[in-house]
């Protein structure tokens, strides 16, 4: 269905879930003339949007669910809401603002790029939007990084979206289709809200569901779980190019890593761009993928290998994600607070030699023997949320570890720990886990984390 086609123009539009997506919906389909109708299951977030002066009605009732004909569901509200049941059964159209924005902007012949990966997706997402601005091009960057595709101010001219997109965001793909989609890497996460992996890894092949033999598909060979799905692709009839990203394999179309030297290889010809030491002060094998699948995005959009470097020299990385917050004598605090799986956390210890890791939060039931290759790294381990004494108990027989439930006593444990010490040492705060337990959300517990960072310093060190 095409919610602009002439036999929906005067639609009524029920909108369910009112965080940043579901408001910026609302906004702009009454903009259009839309007649919209919302409801968010939380009483606090619907009296929060009073002031949006729009029909706030509990869309549970089959009485205002019969009256609407499209149901456009926010990324939060997960497909087993009972409102979505009954609309299924309704026989009402579902949809969400990804599927709006792209009908109405891939008529004006826009081009779009869409990341999605586990991990990894907001990082490669700001690179790609960094260089290509730095290049000149007309480039704009929204959705799951946190700017509402519905907020974007149109070119007016073509240009390109670099759009993330969650797991949650590609359940309702039904027409949407970029020029070029990049999957980073997938491991396990959010099964709470999929039900199980395969589920999971469903919602991310979206991401090149519509594609065809025009559009390009980058995927990091590296990864067991994308190496599969890129198997999988290539016996389809009608795939899209694909091209690839390895720290480990050389293969044509790819761009790859031979050691620390960055290799074009999306030609006929391998291309040295450059060391990675000379090319960005981001740190960790995770951040190389990174820049290889933002790297390779680039280079497909005929960016120039010197434009490709001067923007990657620029780039700054992102909040809350090793960030190295202070260092006094041998102490390095390293917020990693956007670490909210296991596989990151990982990522994240291995790039020092020695680490005091603060970890925990709202547990997502991963393995934790995953972690074992990388204990050698750690010396101590202070944890807090509803994972803390989980943690502790399986990590105590490999490192000091300690329950200290909350982020303020974890961090007083870990200083303590650190000063006792003469060597170089990291404090890193990379949770592993959700922040819903204690926290808003993951930008929240960052700030906090910063926030007792400065307060030990002026406390014991100065």
């Amino acid at each position: 269905m095409d919610v602009f086609s002439k036999k929906f123009i005067n639609n009524k539009i029920g909108v369910l879930g009112l965080g940043l997506s579901g408001v910026s919906a609302v906004k702009y389909l009454k903009s259009i003339g839309k007649e919209v109708y919302a409801w968010d299951d939380s009483a606090k977030v619907r009296n929060n949007n009073d002031c949006l002066e729009i029909n706030i009605v509990d869309l549970s009732l089959k009485n205002y669910l019969k009256n609407i004909d499209i149901l456009l569901v926010s990324p939060g509200v997960p497909l087993s809401n009972n409102i979505i049941v009954i609309a299924k059964k309704l026989g009402k159209f579902i949809t969400s603002d990804i599927e709006i924005f792209w009908q109405k902007e891939s008529v004006e012949k826009n081009n779009f790029i869409a990341v999605s990966g586990s991990n990894g997706k907001s990082t490669v997402s700001s690179i790609i939007y960094h260089i290509m601005k730095f290049s000149g091009l007309s480039v704009k960057l929204g959705g799951n990084i946190g700017i509402p595709v519905l907020d974007l101010v149109p070119f007016k001219k073509k240009g390109t979206y670099v759009l993330e997109l969650s797991s949650y965001q590609l359940e309702l793909i039904s027409k949407f289709k970029a020029s070029i989609s990049i999957l980073t890497n997938i491991s396990p996460d959010h099964i709470d809200r999929h039900g199980s992996l395969k589920n999971y890894i469903v919602a991310k092949e979206k991401i090149f569901k519509n594609q065809s033999m025009e559009d390009i598909f980058i995927i990091n060979l590296d990864n067991d779980l994308c190496r599969l799905l890129y198997e999988k692709l290539s016996k389809r009839n009608n795939h899209p190019k694909i091209f690839s990203i390895s720290l480990k394999k050389r293969i044509q179309n790819s761009v790859y890593f031979d050691k620390d030297i960055l290799i074009d290889f999306t030609g006929e010809k391998e291309l040295e761009i450059g060391r990675i030491e000379d090319l960005t002060l981001l740190k960790g094998d995770h951040n190389k993928e990174n820049i290889a699948c933002a790297v390779a995005a680039c280079l497909l959009n005929n960016v120039s290998h010197q434009n490709i470097k001067d923007g990657l020299s620029s780039f700054k990385n992102l909040p809350n994600r090793m960030d190295e917050v202070t260092t006094y004598k041998n102490i390095t605090f390293i917020n990693d607070s956007k670490s909210t799986n296991i596989i990151s956390s990982i990522a994240a210890i291995k790039c020092y030699k020695k680490v005091i890791w603060i970890a925990g939060g709202q547990d997502k039931n991963e393995n934790l023997e995953q972690l074992l290759h990388v204990n050698k790294h750690i010396l101590a381990g202070f944890f807090i949320g509803t994972s803390g004494e989980k943690f502790k108990k399986f990590f105590e027989k490999y490192f000091l570890s300690k329950n200290s439930i909350y982020l303020k006593n974890a961090m007083n444990d870990a200083i303590t720990c650190a000063l006792r010490l003469e060597h170089p040492v990291a404090i890193l705060f990379s949770p592993g886990c959700a922040s819903f337990d204690q926290f808003k959300n993951f930008e929240v517990r960052g700030e906090i984390f910063i926030s007792e960072v400065k307060k030990l310093k002026n406390r014991y060190l100065e």
